[in-house]
């Protein structure tokens, strides 16, 4: 009879305590050969409530704690910042044995040791440790997840994981526990340090945040009336097919075929309350459309009135980055 595949086992949880030399899954994987820190455990505070488990790459830092280094003390600040308190975070790890990417004493790396990144772990490797990551969420019954990096992410999804720009925001859940807890993804810490990603912070701090928003209810179906304002535009080659607006109560798509509809929306955009901010996730190209139809505003085409909530720089419009937070990241209720 032929074995069950890694696949397969990696859905069964599996106790802390199975995993040694001598488990033929960590044979498999092999990390604890070349390892210091072998079947590091999950750090659960005593008096643990419960509300948060962080799945963190991998264990490098187990000997002096998940919260040193640079990277450690930033996950910490940002958490203090999002109002978690010691007590409410857990902490486990998509691969119990995993070598630093350079042998450096004390607990903060050069730079150059920093900026070099590990090889990148292979699914057998994540799979091998995943039963031990079900463990630890069905036993402890965390209320949300959050899942930093692409290894994480495999870990949670089994499977490999689209970029991490697709995912964030997203309700995800555990493949193999039913029920699973609500599940988000965020950057890891080694790539908001990474050179040019300090804006990731943002982006960090908002997914820590992310559990407290209260969800939005099905936006009425008929054209915004806000201040600011998120549009999209669908278009194959150069031929523009719909224009959809919306805000935080309303929304509304219009096919440009349509011809009463579609001369309602350019009499919705030519009001003033519509010049104010458009927000996009890819602005550029709906502001070209909207020029291109005779619609355009010099303080959109300029950017001064006009941005991707996406985008955590200093640079946005500070109209854009307070409704982004609330648009690209709440949770909105599905109507089915």
């Amino acid at each position: 009879m032929k074995p069950p595949s890694i696949a397969k086992l990696s859905m069964i949880p599996a106790k802390q305590s199975e995993a040694g030399p001598k488990r033929e899954l960590c044979q498999r994987c092999a990390l604890h050969e070349t390892c210091e820190q072998k079947f590091v455990r999950p750090f659960i505070p005593e008096r643990w409530s419960g509300k948060l488990l962080l799945v963190l790459e991998g264990a490098a830092e187990a000997s002096v704690g998940p919260w040193a280094g640079d990277e450690g003390r930033l996950l910490r600040r940002l958490l203090k910042q999002a109002g978690y308190q010691s007590g409410d975070v857990g902490i486990v790890f998509a691969l119990r044995c995993a070598p630093a990417p350079h042998e450096v004493k004390g607990d903060r790396p050069p730079r150059w040791a920093r900026d070099e990144p590990r090889k990148r772990p292979s699914m057998l490797q994540v799979r091998a440790c995943r039963p031990f990551v079900l463990k630890t969420i069905e036993y402890f019954n965390p209320k949300t997840v959050i899942a930093f990096g692409d290894t994480a992410v495999r870990s949670i999804l089994n499977k490999t994981a689209p970029a991490l720009v697709h995912l964030r925001g997203r309700k995800l859940s555990v493949a193999g526990l039913d029920p699973s807890p609500v599940v988000y993804a965020t950057y890891d810490m080694a790539t908001v340090f990474g050179e040019n990603n300090a804006h990731l912070r943002d982006a960090v701090s908002q997914d820590l945040e992310r559990p407290g928003w209260q969800p939005l209810g099905v936006p009425a179906v008929q054209f915004p009336n806000e201040d600011v304002v998120a549009i999209d535009t669908e278009y194959v080659g150069d031929k523009l097919l719909t224009i959809g607006l919306a805000d935080l109560k309303h929304a509304k798509a219009v096919d440009v075929a349509d011809t009463k509809e579609f001369v309602e929306l350019v009499e919705r955009i030519k009001e003033p309350f519509l010049t104010k901010t458009l927000l996009g996730h890819a602005i550029e190209g709906d502001v070209d459309h909207l020029v291109a139809l005779g619609l355009g505003r010099e303080e959109w085409v300029t950017g001064e009135r006009a941005g991707d909530p996406r985008d955590a720089s200093a640079r946005q419009p500070a109209d854009v980055r307070a409704v982004g937070r609330a648009v690209e990241g709440a949770d909105t209720e599905d109507p089915r």
